[in-house]
């Protein structure tokens, strides 16, 4: 109890020690010092006095005084110094000269404390020549030091280089340098599709070599000379083979262990564990399932030699030729089996065609290889495959000795030109009696159309031997990201190509298609066309319109609608459209039976097929039945990808069909096999005239030597194209012939291989790195 009294009694002490609460400083500075700074100050320091430059007359209130802090810390300094009044002037007394000194003391600490954290004036400066360096090696990364082309930084009245006062001035001259340094920091930015770094270089050749560092040093630690040294993994996964099968450890436990890169061993891990089949992988999983350490020499002899076979190591930065992976397949690429197709494209005139099989032994040296060539075979489009090992059932069908049928060419000739004058007898017996091949006689007179018999009556023009058109086959989807614009192309390439405009509007693609339209592209090689089989048997009318839709560029295009019957074609119309120019066909009327077809075809004009995106339309039509018709806008474009052949609205299935076909060697369009101008079109005119039957013969033996002799040169003589069309097995002349049956020299080229070599399933197995020759007929 004597305790707490005391506690009490000492808090009561402390409590009246306090004193009353002081005055205000602006109630004190108007009571006692302003009045003392009259007496003692004014006389020299008033407004209009003002020695030393000291006005304390200005301040009138507290208000004032605090505009100015400064003045304030003079006024202690002169007073405490006894410098003021000055001597010859009233001076205070000590106690007066003390409450002044304490007045302001008071007062300026109050100040202070209330502009705690307030820095007061800060002027706009700009960073020091340090501080900009530091500052864009902090932005970007990189010392680059911009600032040493700087003028030097002056130090202010304190002597640091970073004062305001000193930076907030910005010369002209030194506004430049900040232009030159902000290019030389720009130099050394290198930009990358996701954003932008920067380099200490400002070449390719830096900024390569800087990625080439970074990398090696990535692979430093984990390889030899930028490749995995594979022994210690192997070794690795051999020593601790059970307990990773047994799960009684990890892949990153043992890397750890044996110091070596977990992701590597782990992917080695996973390598030699995995189920899915794979070869060589199999024959290196059934060795390492067996090993033991002794055995991973051999193990890794085993790996070095399938790698060696199937990869190849680039260099760290060899990125020449495209590569731009470490490791890239070996040329040719090594697989255990591979289909593979190669186009037949013998030139006019060439007799045959020589394929080489070749393949190369990728196992183990020491141990013989056999490679299985699964069943070869020649395929068409709609035709049934035909196996090599078969070729002696079908291939002399296809045999044809140019030179041997072509010697005999002015025979046939002038047995045509003998039955056009004479009218008898049938062209096949004539050939018979003059020992010449009657089908041959026929096809010639055909080709001339010289002989009405070889003429279809029924046909609306002089028919001539149809090329083959094949389907388009591969779907156009959201043609150019358009999503209206749907077509079908050829498998494999961008063209040839149909494509409809399911749409309301016209859509570049590039190239106009207009709302409901149908719009085709050929090649310089095949041309492309729609066709409408007939499902009828009977008149019917038939018009089109081409419209060149890309007149940007380009030379135009040709086009000719035709019609088919079978294996024979009439042209019924033709012509060229120019750049952005529409071609109509005039409507006429044709006799058609079921399965006759009518085909508008659009072709690369002299080969150039760049920008011949070209519109068409196609109408057929009863004439007796006005609601007959088909239209192939209004047919096709609502559903082009329902199928090709596609149906009508009417209900019939198959009857418009997109095509492709070989291109015609005039680029004009032209159906006639004879070329205007060639020297069997002079034959024609001569042939049936007896009076220049001597004329005849020589331009037919003319003909029969071009034949012999090949194309005259240019391109577009008319010869050439004579010799193009008719010295091909797929040309009017030979086309759905029986070959077999003409003549060949002996001792002709043996074609395709002894059916003997060849097992029971068609496949032809040979020994490794034995390359087979296979001679075709063209």
């Amino acid at each position: 109890m004597r305790r707490i009294t005391t506690l009490f009694a000492g808090t009561f002490a402390c409590l009246a020690a306090v004193p009353a609460r002081a005055e205000t400083p602006a109630a004190s500075y108007s009571a006692e010092v302003r009045p003392l700074l009259t007496r003692y100050c004014l006389g020299c320091h008033s407004t209009k006095a003002k020695k030393g430059s000291l006005d304390l007359e200005r301040f009138g209130t507290l208000d004032a005084a605090r505009k100015d802090l400064k003045v304030w810390g003079h006024v202690i300094e002169q007073l405490e110094a006894g410098e003021m009044p000055p001597k010859g002037k009233p001076q205070p007394t000590a106690e007066e000269r003390r409450r002044i000194v304490a007045w302001v003391r008071t007062f300026l600490d109050a100040e202070a404390r209330a502009r705690a954290g307030d820095p007061g004036h800060v002027p706009l400066r700009r960073l020091s020549n340090a501080e900009y360096d530091y500052t864009v090696r902090d932005l970007t990364g990189v010392d680059l030091r911009p600032a040493k082309e700087f003028p030097a930084d002056g130090a202010a009245g304190e002597g640091f280089t970073n004062a305001a006062e000193a930076l907030s001035d910005i010369s002209p001259a030194l506004l430049e340098k900040y232009l030159a340094a902000a290019k030389e920091i720009a130099a050394h930015a290198v930009l990358f599709p996701d954003g932008l770094r920067f380099s200490p270089g400002k070449t390719r050749r830096d900024w390569t070599d800087e990625s080439l560092a970074r990398l090696r040093n990535f692979y430093r630690p984990f390889t030899a000379d930028g490749r995995l040294p594979l022994q210690p993994y192997l070794a690795a996964a051999v020593r601790h083979r059970d307990a990773l099968l047994a799960g009684r450890t990890t892949p990153m436990a043992v890397a750890e262990r044996e110091k070596l890169n977990s992701k590597y061993l782990g992917t080695l891990w996973q390598a030699l564990t995995g189920s899915e089949p794979s070869y060589p992988l199999d024959q290196l999983r059934a060795h390492w399932r067996t090993a033991t350490e002794k055995d991973v020499g051999t193990l890794l002899a085993d790996v070095g030699t399938w790698q060696a076979a199937l990869w190849q190591i680039v260099p760290i930065g060899s990125y020449r030729y495209g590569n731009t992976v470490r490791q890239v397949p070996a040329d040719p690429v090594a697989v255990e089996s591979q289909t593979i197709r190669s186009p037949v494209k013998p030139v006019p005139g060439q007799a045959d065609v020589v394929l080489y099989l070749s393949a190369r032994d990728l196992v183990p040296a020491g141990t013989a290889g056999s490679v299985v060539w699964g069943r070869p075979r020649l395929e068409a489009a709609g035709k049934p495959p035909l196996l090599l090992r078969d070729y002696a059932e079908y291939g002399p069908k296809f045999e044809i000795d140019f030179a041997t049928v072509f010697a005999d060419t002015a025979k046939y000739l002038a047995l045509v030109a003998k039955v056009a004058r004479d009218r008898k007898p049938a062209i096949a017996d004539a050939a018979k009696a003059a020992g010449l091949d009657p089908a041959l006689a026929k096809r010639w007179a055909e080709v001339t159309g010289l002989i009405p018999e070889a003429v279809d009556a029924e046909f609306p023009d002089r028919p001539v031997p149809a090329d083959t058109i094949t389907l388009l086959d591969d779907k156009v989807e959201k043609a150019s990201g358009k999503p209206a614009v749907n077509g079908w192309k050829k498998k494999g390439t961008d063209l040839p190509t149909v494509v409809a405009n399911n749409s309301d509007a016209v859509e570049q693609i590039p190239g106009r298609v207009s709302p409901r339209g149908i719009a085709v592209h050929p090649t310089p090689t095949e041309y492309v066309a729609a066709v409408w089989t007939s499902p009828i048997e009977g008149r019917v009318l038939v018009g089109a319109r081409v419209a060149h839709a890309h007149p940007a560029c380009g030379n135009g295009v040709a086009w000719w609608l035709e019609f088919r019957r079978g294996d024979r074609a009439a042209v019924l119309a033709d012509g060229a459209v120019n750049l952005g120019a529409t071609a109509d066909c005039p409507a006429q009327t044709v006799n058609v039976k079921k399965g006759d077809r009518l085909v508008l075809a659009v072709d690369a004009r002299d080969g150039n097929h760049v920008c011949d995106l070209t519109e068409i339309r196609f109408k057929v039509g009863e004439p007796d039945r006005p609601e007959r018709t088909w239209d192939l806008s209004l047919d096709v474009s609502g559903g082009v990808l329902d199928g090709n052949p596609h149906a009508d609205r009417l209900g019939n299935k198959g009857v418009w069909s997109f095509v492709r076909g070989p291109a015609r060697p005039t680029g004009s369009g032209s159906g006639m096999t004879v070329p205007p101008g060639s020297v069997l079109a002079e034959w024609r005119e001569a042939a049936t005239d007896p009076a220049r039957q001597a004329e005849a013969e020589k331009l037919a033996a003319r003909v029969q030597a071009l034949l012999l002799g090949g194309p005259p040169g240019p391109d577009k003589h008319p010869d050439t194209i004579l010799f193009e069309r008719l010295a091909t097995v797929n040309g009017p002349l030979f086309r759905g012939l029986d070959l077999s049956g003409l003549r060949k020299k002996s001792g002709a080229a043996r074609y395709g291989l002894p059916k003997e070599r060849f097992d029971a399933d068609g496949n032809l197995v040979v020994p490794a790195d034995k390359v087979v020759e296979v001679r075709l007929p063209a």
